[in-house]
């Protein structure tokens, strides 16, 4: 019975792992290049679901998808990139336990909660510190709910995004 429970818990961690990033990781894979983050999303199993090539007017697009069967996945990665802009990252999940496991990382790293705002959907809530912006979207559609969490460099975000 011991080693059925010990089963049960590992193969929880493993399959938990392989999809989870935690905030830390997520920057750390914002200063990466494309390349980069695609070589550490597929060694962790996730798959490319998108490529689009930057052009003249828009920034260039890279989505990873996890564990897509029957066109569910459990989660999403994406990179929208501009060469010698910062990278903006989005990660979406579907479980509430890791999202609320996120939210206390935000913290923990000092984030602090710059603004909360209710949208037709959902909540959104955007966290800085003094080098980033991390915006937590929570919306339920069709009776699911998910977890987009989206990556800024603080400039792009104040300079671009903040209206």
């Amino acid at each position: 019975m011991k080693s059925l429970l010990l089963s049960i818990v590992m193969f929880f961690c493993i399959e938990h792992s392989d999809y989870y990033l935690s905030i830390k990781k997520s920057l750390e894979l914002q200063s990466s290049s494309v390349d980069q983050i695609s070589s550490y999303l597929t060694t962790h199993g996730w798959k490319l679901s998108l490529k689009e090539a930057e052009t003249d007017s828009t920034r260039g697009s890279v989505e990873w998808s996890f564990d897509n069967k029957n066109g569910q996945s459990k989660a999403w990665f994406g990179v929208h990139y501009t060469e010698g802009e910062p990278n903006r990252l989005i990660y979406q999940i579907l479980s509430k336990e890791d999202y609320d496991g996120l939210e206390k990382q935000i913290k923990g790293l000092g984030f602090v909660r710059h603004r909360t705002t209710m949208r037709k959907t959902g909540i959104r809530k955007v966290y800085r510190n003094k080098d980033n912006v991390i915006s937590v979207d929570v919306s339920t559609e069709g009776g699911i709910t998910g977890y987009l969490f989206s990556f800024y460099s603080i400039d792009d975000y104040m300079n671009n995004l903040d209206k």
